[in-house]
């Protein structure tokens, strides 16, 4: 009997939807259905089976086995997608120092040529010297915006002697704060250098209103002086951003 086919992308639709929400997935019952269908791959492709439910994970904000998963889907393949699939799932846990590390395991990231806009995950892992060199050699128009604010943020960072880590490290204290909060960034980050200043400000988008928002501000802005007070605070400013909430998905 030939194994049924699987509908992945409607999967893969119905975990970006939720992820659009805004909020952690907390519905036992949406989770239990959605588990039941990553199931369903472990017969089938057991890589995938792993890197789903990583994914599953991400949206309920478990972030011990969101690794867990993901690290052991890992093991099973080499195939390089995969890991640029688990660096966007830690990249929307808001574990982007993770997610950077697990990029650095990665040497050559050519096989992104047949999807210029995976490129991107590059640069939301501040990987931006990797993320010029490629898209620089695929002279992609469509790049050249990206390019030219990579190029912007190093110059800065590298003029005020700041670490890619050290911003790193402050993205990782908003993503804390989002999943106590039981939210998750609704959208991939959102990183603007001013060269007017020098300074460069990282956003990550939730579904909240604009007082929602500046609560969050004051309460990281107190986490960031208390946890990590040696943060480039006045050449990096790290919040969140209020973006339209999503209905009918």
């Amino acid at each position: 009997m030939p194994i049924p086919a699987l509908a992945t992308d409607d999967l893969i639709n119905d975990l970006n939807a939720i992820r659009k929400k805004g909020h952690l997935l907390m519905e036992n019952l949406l989770v239990a259905r959605l588990r039941k269908r990553i199931d369903a791959y472990k017969n089938i492709d057991i890589v995938e089976y792993w890197l789903y439910l990583s994914s599953l994970y991400c949206l309920t904000g478990d972030v011990e086995n969101t690794i867990y998963a993901g690290a052991t889907g890992l093991k099973l393949t080499t195939e390089p997608h995969w890991h640029l699939h688990h660096v966007k799932t830690l990249l929307k846990l808001g574990k982007f120092s993770l997610a950077r590390e697990l990029m650095d395991e990665v040497p050559d990231y050519h096989f992104l040529e047949s999807d210029p806009y995976e490129c991107y995950c590059l640069f939301q892992a501040l990987d931006f010297q990797r993320f010029n060199r490629l898209a620089h050699e695929k002279a992609e128009i469509m790049l050249s915006p990206a390019v030219r604010l990579s190029e912007a943020i190093q110059n800065i960072l590298a003029r005020n002697e700041v670490q890619e880590q050290q911003l790193l490290g402050m993205i990782d204290l908003a993503g804390d704060l989002l999943r106590e909060r039981k939210l998750i960034a609704a959208s991939t980050s959102e990183i603007h250098p001013y060269l007017s200043d020098g300074t460069i400000t990282v956003n990550l988008p939730i579904v909240a209103t604009p007082s929602e928002v500046a609560d969050l501000d004051w309460e990281y802005a107190e986490r960031l002086f208390s946890m990590m007070p040696d943060a480039p605070a006045t050449i990096v400013h790290v919040g969140f951003s209020s973006v339209p909430k999503v209905v009918n998905v």
